[in-house]
Order: C-alpha cells, then structure tokens, then sequence
C-alpha cells in the first residue's frame, strides 16, 4: 500500500466526510479545466480527455507511435505520460523523455526524433498542485460549514434522572412527533415529577441563534471558488463596484484572469504543432466555447474607452455637491472684473 493509498484509507477510516468533500472538489475543478480547449483533427487513437488529464496531473505528456504489444493501438499515435530522463541539458530539461501507458509499457522519446514532448504550461508544471491548494482550504470550509449547521439545530437534550423519567419523555415526544392521541397526564404523573417541577430540564448544546453566522463561512467559500475560476479565465464578478470606477477597471479582472489560460493554449499549440510536423498531422487547438466566450470579452476590452466611467447607482443626482464647485451655476451673474464699469 502506497503512503498515499495510506493516507487516503485513514483519512477515510476517521474523517469519511473530509475525504468525500476532497475528492468531490477534486473532481469539480478537474473536470472543469479539462474542458478549458477544444480539440480537432485527432486520430482516433488519441482521446482529447486524457490529453487534458494527463497533463493537469503530469503537468507534461509525450505523443509517438505506439509499438508495444498491445494490439489495438499497435503503430498508431498515442499520448502518455512521462518523465524527463536523467540527463538534462543547459537549461536542466532532460534531453529525452521516458513516456509511459497506463498498462506499462514505457520508451525513450527523443525529442523531434521518434517524438515530441507538450506542456501544460511555460513552468513544465501540472495543475493538480493549485487544485490541491484550494481543495484543502475549501474542505476545511465546507466541514465547518456542516459543523455549525449541526450546531445550530433546534435539538434539545433533555435531562432524565431515572429511567423511568427517560421513557415517559420518550413516550411524549415520539406521539408528539407522530401527532398520535393527545397526551394526558394526572397529577402524580412522572412528567410532574421530574425536578419537582412541570418543566423538563434541558441541556443547551445547540444555539440556532447562531445560523446568521452561516452566511459568513457561505462567502469564504464563493471567495474561493470565485479566485480559482477568476485564475482560470473566468472571471466571476462580484456584485457591486466602487464610486466613479471606470468600466475598464470593472472589467480588468478579465484580462488578468487570462494571462494563465492563453498560457496553457499557447504551449498546446506549440506542441501539436511540432507534432503535425513529425507525423503529418493537422491537430489544432482552441479555447472551448465557455473560454472563447470569456476571451471575446477579454480581447474587446482595447476597444473600451478607459475614461469611460460607470454611473454610481448610489449617488443622488440632485445633490449639490456632486456638481463641480469650480463651475458656476448657469444663470449665476457675470463676476466683474477690475476696470469694468457700469
């Protein structure tokens, strides 16, 4: 067993729903960035969504001719995954790259010589290491969130000092519960009893005083989902702005949230290209309609005028000191000026 296998069996074993929510989020954010680029051109041999897989979790993949012993892809074009060998050059990339399937079979690429080499990014870095970051913040969110709804419930726990007490409040609140016959008691019921009151003790373990507080453990967690998909390519905006902000500054968090994204395009393209060079190929690559969308609005935001300012909802049209002091109100008399006469 793995250290990781391991890890995942304790953490599951103790802490089953910590596990369920990480592997969930895992799989949102992995599904999502898998679906970033559109794919044309493919052999059928080559599916677009290990593309994407292998290299959000490798962060690097090699495509080559398969000549192993699996017969069904005996001499087509396949991608795998892979590692740079040990010997780097100038800049310390490995000369070659050893590729490996997923039953086993490993070779050497050479590069641009029996294969090529494509990258996720211009780092040689997957993206499985900033989906981990924000699958353990928002784990640990989503496990207090749960916590405090547990905590907030209306559940009294009602003190018994016998068990005969014990089950006559059982017995009331399970007709309760199932709205059966009225409950009558005499006076020498056990309800009366309890405590030498008619008032059952209750422990206050819960305070559904406290649900307002939810909300704010509800925004931690849209911050973060929102900061993971604004770094994405998609900018998710908030819902207000600041006074006297331009639409280009409203707007700008679009043309940050891109600089990742036309990254990742740009080294897939580079590499399918070196790849239909080598095999005869005519891949290409392009942003999915979710993105293309998305980078439409971040490529006509040149055409924006940047002195263009929004209109504050909030501001009061008839008040006064909105108006420039410097200007004068229109039938203000002329102020005269020295030398001038009546």
């Amino acid at each position: 067993m793995t250290n990781q296998k391991l890890y995942d069996f304790i953490l599951g074993k103790f802490y089953p729903e910590k596990i369920s929510f990480a592997w969930t989020l895992k799989d949102i954010f992995i599904n999502m960035l898998a679906s970033m680029f559109t794919y044309e051109g493919l052999p059928e041999s080559i599916r677009p969504e290990f593309i994407e897989r292998f290299l959000i979790l490798n962060g690097s993949i090699a495509g080559w001719k398969y000549d192993g012993d699996d017969k069904k892809f005996k001499d087509k074009l396949i991608v795998s995954i892979g590692g740079e060998s040990e010997q780097p050059d100038i800049y310390g990339v490995g000369r070659d790259y050893i590729a490996a399937t997923q039953n086993g079979y490993t070779k050497t690429i050479e590069r641009e010589v029996n294969g090529v080499v494509i990258y996720n990014n211009s780092l040689y870095q997957p993206d499985i290491q900033i989906i981990n970051a924000f699958v353990d913040e928002l784990t640990e969110m989503f496990v207090s969130l749960r916590t405090n709804i547990l905590y907030t419930r209306n559940k009294p726990v009602f003190k018994a000092a016998t068990d005969k007490e014990r089950r006559a409040i059982q017995e009331a609140f399970e007709k309760i519960k199932n709205d059966l016959e009225p409950i009558i008691v005499t006076s020498t019921n056990v309800m009366e009893e309890i405590e030498g009151s008619e008032t059952v003790k209750v422990l206050d373990i819960t305070d559904v005083q406290n649900a307002d507080k939810l909300q704010y453990i509800v925004k931690s967690i849209d911050d973060a989902f929102r900061w993971f998909f604004t770094l994405y390519g998609q900018a998710v905006q908030g819902n207000g702005k600041l006074a006297q902000q331009t639409v280009k500054e409203v707007d700008g968090s679009t043309s940050l949230s891109f600089i990742y994204p036309n990254d990742r395009l740009k080294m897939r393209q580079e590499g399918f290209d070196r790849f239909n060079k080598m095999f005869g190929t005519n891949i290409t690559v392009r942003f999915s309609d979710a993105w293309l969308t998305e980078s439409i609005k971040y490529k006509n935001e040149a055409d924006i005028d940047s002195d263009q300012l929004l209109e504050d909802p909030a501001a009061d049209p008839a008040d006064p000191a909105a108006d420039d002091p410097a200007d004068p109100p229109a039938d203000a008399p002329e102020e005269k000026k020295e030398g001038d006469t009546e």
